[in-house]
């Protein structure tokens, strides 16, 4: 299925030039929306990459913006999800001029990306009423969210996941926590900040999650080998579920004889089954 071009390309949502996002909109006018938030460690990606998973959901009457933020390589964490809230911000803000519906908002994203929209989705609204910025002022809530191959719970603390820390010790993690890397004396408080396991609460909207297959990691794992590991799903499942919050878990595992390729267009019919039934009317 072909992606038609952008309606609206490189709309600026802050000063920065990675701030930035293309929308494309669906038919009827004002559809809802689903914010798209690509992964590579937040030090690399673009949001052209995101381009070939619009399509299906315009079929379905739902709108899609894509978005890129800023990088770790000037920016450390929080950056990047402040960036993810506020092109949320941004889309509320601008919603007559898009023609889309501004109380229907979800977003997916994979690996870093399904932290940031989890981080999001999870932190309070960072709406500040009196603000002099008309995009500061907009709420930052998303209807749901949808997260593929997601770290979430961050190092040092993945042990929770049962995960060895040194699977865990990705550089793109050592980067996110600038100059010092995991040398900063605030490196361990950062991440618990970051990781949506310590930050879910009974105010989360709807969560869906997908994994790839559970994959023996290395008993001498090197930095990284653990990084999109399925055993990170049943925590903040098991977490999410004592909180009320309705949510779900695709793994690979539960489908046996199916290549990756197979599993991949389950995990795409599954995500837009769950913004259909959580954007759209019934």
């Amino acid at each position: 299925m072909k992606t038609p071009p952008p309606d609206f390309e490189n709309l600026p949502y802050g000063p920065h030039s990675r701030q930035c996002l293309d929308v494309w909109v669906a038919e009827p006018r004002l559809s809802p929306i689903v914010v798209s938030v690509y992964g590579g460690g937040w030090m690399r990606g673009s949001k052209e990459t995101t381009r070939k998973k619009v399509s299906p959901f315009l079929a379905r009457g739902i709108s899609v913006a894509a978005i890129n933020y800023r990088l770790t390589e000037d920016t450390p964490f929080p950056g990047p999800f402040l960036d993810t809230a506020r092109a949320v911000q941004f889309l509320r803000a601008r919603q007559d001029e898009l023609g889309i519906d501004g109380t229907r908002i979800g977003a997916f994203g994979s690996s870093a990306g399904g932290v940031n929209v989890l981080w999001t989705a999870f932190m309070p609204d960072l709406a500040d009423p009196r603000s002099d910025d008309p995009i500061a002022r907009q709420s930052s809530r998303l209807a749901c969210v949808y997260a593929q191959e997601t770290p979430t719970v961050l190092y040092p603390d993945s042990r929770t996941a049962g995960i060895p820390e040194r699977a865990h010790e990705h550089p793109a993690l050592e980067s996110a926590l600038g100059p010092l890397g995991f040398a900063n004396p605030r490196a361990s408080d950062i991440l618990r900040a970051a990781s949506p396991f310590f930050l879910a609460n009974s105010d989360a909207p709807p969560v869906a999650l997908s994994y790839g297959d559970f994959k023996k990691i290395p008993v001498d794992p090197k930095p990284g080998d653990g990084i999109h590991h399925p055993g990170f799903g049943p925590p903040l499942i098991q977490r999410l579920k004592e909180l009320g919050v309705e949510c779900s878990c695709l793994y690979h595992d539960d489908f046996p004889g199916l290549d990756s390729q197979q599993f991949g267009d389950i995990v795409v019919a599954q995500r837009l089954d769950f913004f259909t039934r959580h954007l759209l009317p019934s």
